[in-house]
């Protein structure tokens, strides 16, 4: 009994290191069921995975990874007074800050891109995809300029040591990786919202998908926090006062990771297609010209007239209307709720 109380860990001002272990472990688990139910989601709605869930198991994975630079022991500087590290110890948690911060750049880019990636599968229209392509060539840029910067910050052979050698404005760098860190989230919000406001279906639905993506917000705020605390990462006894900067970065990512699967945590992303999924499938057996332009001029109804339209066409173009493509378009129809037992929704 007396070994394990001497073994149970201590809070104290100068060893904050257990709070952030809890913390990191508390948050993996929010990130653990929010790739949970959105898989699951995806699963039994769709019976497949898409693109834009491999993006997300891999902002997952490196999501998991980089926490555990902060779980194993070389990550316990964080929150311990710079005085009671020895030499070798606060080199070693140094390294495994580096890696941290490349992980998390990795871990934020892929949850950002699963954002457009899943928009890319459910807007056939031109506008949209071209936006959804410039937002994520956007994230890939800030990615690869912010993982360039951080891995080459102090210089080879040792690019982590900033305690004695030469390196850039490690500060002016972080803050220049939130902005944009910022900049991206507002994108994420904004794009969604953009397809969604003129689909002509219910206003409480549109509200309802706009919130869920709207979440993102949360990460801003909490972008906004982390660098409000910057400055403290850069006093003399930092690996004790940046305590708070390691917390927030851990939410930051958290938070990134859990707003990309919370549109998914319910199947409303069958009401978007009913928006836009219909008009991919005549897109792709070629029957754009009129159904198409009905969404770009406002005038898609969305009910069973759109319905009609797709027969007419197809008669149109020598097909019958009971043959196979237009069961499958009327399929498509009765299980997104556009008709119902042949009668407008």
């Amino acid at each position: 009994m007396e070994r394990r109380a001497k073994a149970r860990p201590v809070v104290t001002d100068t060893h904050r290191s257990p709070i952030t272990q809890v913390i990191t472990w508390l948050l993996l688990a929010t990130m653990f069921l929010g790739i949970s139910f959105r898989l699951l989601t995806r699963f039994f709605l769709l019976r497949r995975f898409r693109q834009d869930d491999l993006l997300i198991v891999v902002s997952f994975v490196f999501g998991v990874v980089q926490s555990v630079t902060l779980l194993v022991p070389e990550g316990n500087i964080w929150g311990m007074s710079l005085e009671e590290l020895a030499p070798d110890t606060l080199d070693r948690g140094l390294k495994a800050q580096y890696a941290g911060q490349l992980l998390y750049i990795l871990s934020l880019c892929f949850a950002k891109l699963s954002v457009p990636a899943s928009l890319l599968t459910i807007s056939p229209v031109k506008t949209h995809r071209q936006a959804i392509f410039i937002l994520g060539t956007f994230v890939i840029a800030w990615t690869i300029i912010s993982e360039f910067l951080l891995a080459f910050k102090c210089g080879i052979p040792q690019p982590w040591n900033y305690m004695t050698r030469a390196c850039l404005d490690r500060q002016s760098l972080a803050l220049w990786i939130g902005i944009f860190n910022i900049l991206t989230d507002t994108g994420l919000i904004i794009l969604p919202i953009s397809i969604i406001a003129p689909l002509r279906m219910p206003v409480n639905k549109r509200l309802t998908i706009g919130a869920l993506f709207s979440a993102r917000v949360t990460v801003i705020a909490a972008t906004i926090t982390q660098l409000s605390y910057l400055h403290s990462s850069f006093r003399s006894d930092f690996t004790l006062s940046s305590f708070p900067y390691v917390i927030c970065t851990q939410v930051v990512q958290a938070l990134s990771f859990t707003t990309a699967c919370i549109p998914y945590l319910q199947p409303f992303l069958e009401s978007l297609k009913t928006g836009l999924l219909w008009t991919e499938d005549i897109q792709r057996q070629g029957q754009t010209s009129t159904v198409v332009s009905s969404y770009t001029n406002g005038t898609c109804t969305g009910n069973r007239r759109d319905y009609l339209e797709i027969q007419e066409n197809l008669v149109t173009d020598g097909r019958t209307g009971s043959g196979t493509e237009l069961k499958t378009l009327r399929d498509k129809y009765e299980v997104a709720g556009l008709v119902r037992k042949g009668r407008d929704v």
